[in-house]
């Protein structure tokens, strides 16, 4: 980049000598509101814009093209999230047709960028839109990504955009800051090759260059092999090695976060769907061996909402040992004697093997209902009797034993329906929101529509374009896999 005028040592002067690179000073009677603000704005906006799109409408957290941009990221790098601005003709597509289901979002033609068709229309401020487009959107190419690099045991993130002309960047970057007057907030970078850095520092920017020169993360085994667990198919891809990141102190605040493993994502569209495909390696998920898929399936077709869980028995027992290890364990005794209960294993028994709670429509408000698989199903309803009658005595849940659990339900006809075979499962909404479900050891359905009937308040018209949401999570060896989808029409 262009020698910077308040490098280590110089002393900053209004306007610099010689008036800022690429001219364009500031009048005398123009306000000083923070142009620097405005650029990074734009910057940010282009960095994360499939974030915003996806996780604003959809379920929020990413790389098309294979994640291009890490041959130019440091291969230390802790973490990576990669934009596609120009993915497959199909999943441009898809990204405007399934955000223009939402009454509010400015999405532009089909034809077009998705600089051109979402990127420019998410900012409101015709000023900084004005200068995104004279000064950002003339050079920025079909790749942006944003990076963590380790610097000095610090967290540092550097933007890395892939440029169409350098020359372009350069008057571009330069023109905002000759009009911006706050020094912090200057936009500082460098140029290398084809890639523009940008960082908050411009000793983070050349940092960053040097070490991506040096080495880059495309050449990480362990990277690019979790990259591949995903695919690149997507518009957004995202990276992060939480193990390594947990050893920084982010930014030189003196905290540390503990975590361990690593994550991976990925964000693709079809026209009424947004998929969000997570995979967490390395920290092996403590779920129960059975699918919950089957059990949900059946359950009422007019379920509004439903959520399932296998393994909750032995995650009760780990909870009980670790209040133990805290040194609680007087509290649970206290809880134990005033339930009347025997913990864990009373509630284990309750909870079960696989436990699925449910909502339903109901006459004049919401059933609600639980069922679970235990071992010990007489336990199960000692342990659910014991409770109600100590939370309310005049409770009218009914409980009722099952041939391998427990049933607890708002109604008797609600339990009634419980303990039938339903046909959820049969239900093009469920089915579609649900892909993953077979192997699933947890999974959480929602019919948005039939959730806002229920309602008494009047929904907001970004909710009214949703039909369903779902989430499923599933574990092989030392990787789980969280699907989030959410579909509209």
């Amino acid at each position: 980049g262009p020698p910077d005028p308040y490098g280590a040592g110089a002393q900053p002067q209004y306007p610099p000598p010689g008036g800022f690179p690429g001219g364009d000073q500031l009048g005398p009677a123009e306000p000083r509101r923070s142009r620097g603000r405005v650029m990074w704005a734009g910057i940010a906006t282009v960095a994360v814009v499939a974030l915003t799109a996806g996780g604003v409408y959809a379920y929020t957290t990413l790389s098309g093209g294979g994640a291009e941009l890490a041959a130019k990221v440091p291969a230390d790098a802790v973490a990576y999230a990669e934009v596609n601005l120009d993915p497959p003709a199909g999943q441009k597509v898809a990204a405007i047709r399934f955000l223009r289901h939402f009454p509010d979002a400015k999405v532009g033609s089909e034809s077009g960028t998705l600089i051109e068709s979402v990127i420019e229309p998410l900012i409101d401020d015709p000023e900084a839109r004005q200068r995104f487009v004279e000064n950002i959107k003339p050079w920025v190419g079909k790749h942006v990504a944003v990076a963590v690099d380790p610097q000095g045991g610090t967290a540092q993130p550097v933007v890395i955009v892939e440029a169409t002309d350098t020359a372009k960047a350069r008057a571009g970057l330069d023109r905002l800051n000759a009009q911006e007057p706050d020094l912090k907030d200057k936009v500082r970078y460098a140029v290398s090759g084809e890639i523009v850095y940008v960082a908050e520092k411009q000793a983070v920017v050349d940092a960053a260059v040097k070490d991506a020169n040096a080495g880059a993360l495309s050449s990480n085994g362990t990277f690019t092999g979790d990259v591949a667990k995903v695919g690149d198919e997507g518009i957004i891809t995202f990276w992060s090695d939480l193990s390594a990141a947990a050893e920084l102190d982010p930014q030189g605040s003196g905290s540390r976060v503990t975590a361990q493993g690593r994550v991976v994502g990925s964000l693709r569209f079809t026209d009424t769907t947004a998929d969000l495909t997570v995979r967490a390696i390395g920290n092996p998920a403590r779920a129960g061996s059975e699918p919950v898929g089957p059990r949900l399936r059946t359950l009422p077709a007019d379920t509004v909402g439903a959520a399932a869980l296998s393994g909750g028995d032995e995650l009760v027992r780990s909870f009980h040992d670790q209040l133990d290890k805290a040194g609680m364990g007087e509290s649970v005794s206290s809880a134990e004697e005033d339930l009347g209960l025997t913990l864990p294993d009373d509630i284990a028994a309750l909870v079960g093997s696989q436990t699925v709670l449910a909502v339903g429509p109901g006459t004049d408000e919401p059933e609600v209902g639980m069922v679970s698989k235990t071992d010990d199903p007489a336990a199960a309803r000692r342990a659910a009797e014991k409770i109600l009658a100590k939370v309310d005595s005049g409770s009218s849940v009914t409980v009722r034993s099952t041939g391998d659990g427990t049933v607890l339900a708002s109604t008797p006809g609600y339990a009634d329906k419980l303990t039938t075979s339903g046909t959820l499962g049969q239900q093009e909404n469920f089915t579609a929101a649900l892909p993953d479900l077979d192997g699933a050891k947890f999974a959480l359905y929602v019919d948005v529509q039939k959730a806002i009937a229920l309602s008494d308040e009047e929904a907001p018209a970004s909710a009214k374009a949703v039909k369903a949401f779902g989430i499923t999570a599933g574990s092989d060896g030392d990787t789980t896999t969280v699907h989030f989808r959410l579909l509209v029409g």
